[in-house]
């Protein structure tokens, strides 16, 4: 069902200059500077090619996490660090599981990793372990198991607790399952749960709420029902909210936060057709705009923001019959009107 998988292309950023007239009297024939706001630009590749992983942000490094290798069972272990001051990576340690669909999120100077899957994408065994890496040590610890095994689920952190948001326990089938765990004592707590279930959603938060976009479920190795939900989550209260629906469902895509304005992109509908729309949502207008779409569509890819940009990494591409994994990086710097 959601095996269904996205093709690369790349964007150049092009900067010109005078050369006749490298240096102009103030407000004589001056040209605008080149800028890359509502650009994307490509950047050095990823080691290696992923879909359905997960990274964080630490630091001022990209840390991405296991993934689908391809579209049977073979899963990574990897870890791989970006700077993007230096667009360089660097090789980890690898992670103790082989496994894909899982979430990260960074607390405290580490980062935290849940669920996942183990062997085939449909068939595979959803787990309910939780690991945590130092990056500083580039080492690993377990931590107490999830109350629900999860794959395909999203991790968000307000006031130093972790809350875990929908996945599937079994195939692509969503969950409407919200698990909060506590760091400081290593316990979790079962929480309100989502209206319907979701596999495939993204969440993020802002002012102290989560909101939650889109997801899908599938009974079936078909292509599932994509959503167009829009759900914002209140801890303090333990309670749900419904927003107007984004304009198009969508499953497998990406979503960050960046100064005030919620951007998402990417992902696939339920007749499979890909996506490579971005579109930004002012959270003080509560309004919507269409911003400049990726260079190609994709699916089920991880993204990171450091220093206001928008960074997407790998995931799947192509009609169904001939997909591939992408090792592809892109960012996209929002517009300064927007900031």
């Amino acid at each position: 069902m959601f095996k269904k998988i996205l093709l690369f292309c790349f964007l150049l950023s092009i900067t010109s200059c005078n050369k006749d007239n490298p240096v102009s009297p103030a407000g004589e024939n001056q040209q605008p500077a080149a800028t890359n706001e509502n650009k994307w630009v490509t950047k050095a590749n990823m080691p290696t090619a992923r879909g359905y992983f997960c990274g964080a942000e630490l630091n001022g490094k990209m840390y991405l996490f296991g993934g689908l290798l391809n579209l049977s069972s073979n899963n990574s272990n990897a870890v791989e660090a970006y700077d993007p001051e230096t667009d360089k990576w660097t090789i980890k340690n690898n992670m103790p599981e082989k496994i894909f669909g899982q979430a990260a999120v960074e607390l405290n100077g580490k980062i935290y990793i849940f669920g996942g899957r183990t062997g085939d994408i449909f068939g595979g065994t959803s787990l309910n372990h939780t690991y945590l890496y130092d990056p500083d040590a580039d080492s690993w610890t377990r931590k107490t198991n999830m109350l629900i095994a999860g794959t395909f689920l999203t991790a968000s952190v307000i006031d130093a607790k972790i809350y875990i948001i929908g996945g599937s326990g079994t195939g692509f089938e969503g969950m409407t399952t919200v698990q909060m765990y506590d760091p400081a004592t290593n316990t979790w707590t079962i929480k309100a749960g989502l209206d319907k279930g979701r596999a495939l959603p993204t969440a993020n938060v802002f002012n102290g709420k989560i909101y939650v976009i889109g997801g899908g479920t599938s009974s079936s190795n078909s292509a599932g029902t994509a959503f167009a939900d829009f759900d914002v989550y209140n801890p303090v209260s333990n309670s749900w909210n419904s927003k107007q629906n984004i304009a198009q469902a969508r499953i497998g895509h990406s979503s960050v936060v960046i100064n005030n304005k919620l951007y998402i992109c990417g992902g696939f509908t339920s007749d499979n057709t890909e996506l490579k729309d971005l579109s930004e949502y002012d959270f003080n207008n509560d309004k919507w705009m269409t911003r400049t779409s990726m260079p190609s569509p994709r699916r089920c890819f991880t993204s990171c923001v450091y220093n206001g940009k928008f960074f997407i990494f790998g995931g799947i591409s192509g009609p169904q019959g001939s997909q591939h994994i992408l090792k592809s990086v892109m960012v996209y710097t929002p517009p300064a009107a927007s900031n």
